[in-house]
């Protein structure tokens, strides 16, 4: 294991052992300055992709960076339209359970990363990105919330403000979730007079943070100068 007071990153890797079962886990620790729960995508926490994500992110706070899914221990995806997107669609079509459950794991998190809930900030990309905003509807107490290509709406908008800070980091050219979805989102948080961001990248597509993506399929591709700039934006809002 490498020793972060040596500049190196520590990691590690998790069984987090929720109310309502167990879920994997890696922590990686480069300092205490922040403290991140970071959500994948649709191919959940164990793949090549989420660990670079998570652990560019703890370097770049000098935090810790807790990565997680909902999906279960050891009960990765392996195939988007058989597996994950019946998951996906359940799991968003109620967002209330949604919200319960993340609230319930929230001093389960807090405890991976040493801290209280009041001090966590959530992030995630695509489903995880709708899984971190969720969580900010949420009792959950999260200090910050960062959805990066993700549904940012909800069919069950917040009806009073909360202490959580939003931000929105989205695609311009995204057909998976058009500006109707961001414009939703943004009447919600200014109804209930939330603190809230968004970020919109011109002429990027969905899945615009994934390298693996190349120029995937329909509306999904790469953007490294999207990439880079999704990056910078979510890192300078967790230290602001």
């Amino acid at each position: 294991m490498a020793d972060a007071l040596n500049g190196e990153i520590q990691s590690m890797q998790l069984i987090i052992t929720a109310p309502d079962g167990q879920y994997n886990g890696e922590l990686f620790d480069f300092g205490d300055n922040h403290h991140l729960v970071y959500f994948p995508d649709w191919e959940g926490c164990k793949t090549d992709y989420a660990v670079r994500k998570a652990e560019q992110l703890a370097m770049a706070l000098s935090g810790k960076v807790l990565l997680t899914d909902i999906y279960g221990l050891n009960n990765q995806p392996k195939n988007y339209g058989i597996h994950a997107d019946p998951f996906i669609r359940q799991t968003l079509s109620n967002p209330l359970a949604l919200r319960e459950k993340m609230a319930a794991l929230a001093p389960v998190y807090a405890e991976c990363l040493g801290t209280t809930q009041e001090q966590l900030s959530y992030a995630g990309v695509c489903f995880g990105g709708s899984i971190a905003f969720e969580t900010g509807r949420s009792e959950a107490r999260a200090k910050k919330v960062i959805s990066i290509h993700g549904t940012p709406s909800s069919s069950s908008p917040l009806q009073q403000a909360n202490s959580t800070q939003f931000l929105l980091i989205q695609g311009t050219n995204d057909p998976h979730i058009p500006m109707q979805e961001v414009n939703r989102f943004a009447d919600e948080m200014a109804t209930v007079g939330n603190d809230w961001q968004v970020s919109l990248l011109g002429n990027a597509q969905h899945s615009f943070t994934k390298e693996e993506i190349g120029t995937g399929g329909y509306g999904s591709r790469f953007d490294s100068k999207a990439n880079q700039r999704a990056f910078r934006y979510t890192q300078a809002f967790i230290e602001a």
